[in-house]
């Protein structure tokens, strides 16, 4: 899949800008920015904040070029770095609906787009102080109708090519990009799921979101087991997915999963639980407790007999404020020694954590 991705770039676009300076967004979580913006160092030495755009949100300058901090994040993706979108154009907003003219045909005027892929989405983004006569879903709607006229296709969930609109106070910043360049294809890399009914926490969004963005598929009639699972909320998600879960907490279930006919309450902590039990492999082990990084590893690595070979294990591993890059670097150490690591990621719906995705192959 993601070599499929790499090769939609436009590589002479790409050979072209590699060494150009160029402006470009990045987006990161507010309490994660320093340890996001040495991500991007780490590409590009010479990098520099032109300004701040809102919280987590700035405007860089980059000495190579966006396309090629793009493909090194497609090969490599980032931790902490949500989103990330090139400044191709920036103009002095009006703060009214001249703005959605203004916009609409300076991308047609400087054809920021691309002809092929023709699929293309517009995402607009407004800074939290700015004030003006128009909504986001107008902007959008200007921009399209142009491009639409230009013979391309509108596709708001899976688009191959993305316009960027950023509003701010004073200017607008217009980029123009591949979906896959973006990091993330979701605006900002915020990952959106509506409440549902008998939802049982919000912390289902993130099993959720990292189900998505790793393609996990889920066998039906499988068996998952979540640790820590109180009050439900992940169990609440494998159990539409249709798996029979063995949710094991010493705390209380919520009532609506605890009597669900496929779970399989166990009051007890997942050190007893391993010590205990004669289960049968399961097909997904899932893990959202609030515990120390490294206890949290500890727990992983006896979940290592009880897993499937072939199958997943997501879990969330709590950040320290300090040494955050050190413990985590350390703690996949460890987890290498028995598991394949498939991503790592501070998700949107993530905050003094990432969440790991690991698979049992040997």
């Amino acid at each position: 899949m993601h070599n499929q991705q790499e090769s939609a770039l436009d590589q002479e676009h790409l050979n072209n800008n590699r060494h150009e300076t160029q402006e470009m967004i990045v987006t990161i979580k507010p309490e994660s920015i320093r340890i996001g913006m040495q991500e991007l160092k780490d590409i590009d030495s010479k990098m520099k904040i032109v300004e701040w755009l809102d919280d987590g949100i700035a405007v860089v300058h980059v000495q190579s070029s966006f396309q090629h901090i793009a493909t090194h994040f497609m090969k490599k993706p980032p931790i902490f770095i949500q989103h990330i979108c090139p400044v191709n154009e920036k103009v002095k907003t009006t703060n009214s609906r001249e703005d959605l003219v203004q916009i609409a045909e300076l991308i047609i005027e400087k054809k920021l787009y691309r002809e092929k892929p023709s699929t293309f989405s517009v995402q607009t983004r407004f800074s939290d102080d700015v004030q003006v006569d128009y909504k986001k879903f107008e902007m959008n709607q200007a921009i399209s109708e142009k491009c639409i006229a230009q013979g391309l296709e509108l596709d708001v969930k899976k688009p191959e090519q993305i316009i960027s609109v950023f509003v701010a106070s004073s200017r607008m910043y217009i980029g123009s990009s591949l979906s896959v360049e973006n990091v993330s294809d979701w605006a900002g890399g915020k990952r959106r799921f509506a409440m549902e009914k008998g939802q049982v926490s919000r912390a289902q969004f993130k099993l959720l979101e990292v189900l998505e963005m790793y393609d996990l598929v889920l066998p039906e009639g499988g068996e998952g087991l979540d640790l820590g699972a109180a009050p439900g909320g992940w169990t609440n998600v494998l159990i539409h997915k249709g798996m029979n879960v063995t949710a094991v907490d010493p705390a209380l279930l919520h009532p609506s999963i605890k009597k669900h006919a496929q779970v399989r309450y166990v009051k007890e902590t997942a050190q007893t639980f391993f010590k205990q039990t004669q289960s049968k492999p399961y097909d997904i082990i899932v893990n959202d407790m609030r515990i120390d990084t490294y206890e949290s590893v500890d727990i992983m690595m006896e979940a290592y007999d009880v897993l499937k070979y072939g199958g997943f294990i997501v879990f969330t591993l709590k950040m320290p404020k300090r040494n955050m890059m050190k413990r985590l670097k350390y703690a996949l150490h460890l987890l290498q020694r028995k598991y394949d690591i498939v991503g790592v990621k501070q998700l949107f719906h993530n905050r003094s954590e990432v969440t790991v995705v690991l698979v049992k192959s040997h």
